[in-house]
């Protein structure tokens, strides 16, 4: 089994394995460029540290689910794992804007190669290429 898989101890460290340097910094580059195309006159300029610290809090979020996104910021049931990361503000911010894909590239739905999940492509072919990189265990029974 490679050094790289068997060093992975903590949560962090399995998310760094699938989150690389290089995927977040293609998220930047695609988040960035959307926030242009759709608001030229106001772009989200962004880092690879604040789209980490953005999916650290939807991980927390996912394990502490409250109905509304605001709530976590909200001093009756403030969320220091989350509210510390980022401002309420720029939290929807950059929800508003993450991409994965150029729109401006995708296929007409009436393309040969036009592909439904086209705007998540990118996340799920690194994904499954990171998840291919772990040995499956044999289970005998």
């Amino acid at each position: 089994m490679p050094e790289e898989i068997l060093s992975l101890r903590t949560p962090y460290q399995f998310a760094k394995y699938f989150f690389t340097d290089n995927f977040l910094d293609h998220i930047v580059e695609q988040t960035i460029l959307y926030s242009v195309q759709q608001r030229p006159e106001k772009p989200v300029y962004t880092d690879r540290a604040e789209i980490e610290s953005f999916f650290s809090t939807l991980i927390w979020m996912s394990m502490m689910n409250l109905p509304r996104s605001r709530l976590y910021w909200n001093l009756k049931f403030r969320f220091t794992q989350i509210a510390e990361q980022l401002s309420v503000n720029r939290w929807e911010e950059i929800k508003r804007f993450i991409h994965f894909n150029n729109n401006n590239n995708m296929p007409p739905k009436d393309d040969h190669s036009y592909d439904k999940l086209y705007k998540l492509r990118p996340l799920l072919d690194h994904f499954r290429s990171r998840s291919l990189t772990i040995p499956k265990k044999n289970i005998s029974h």
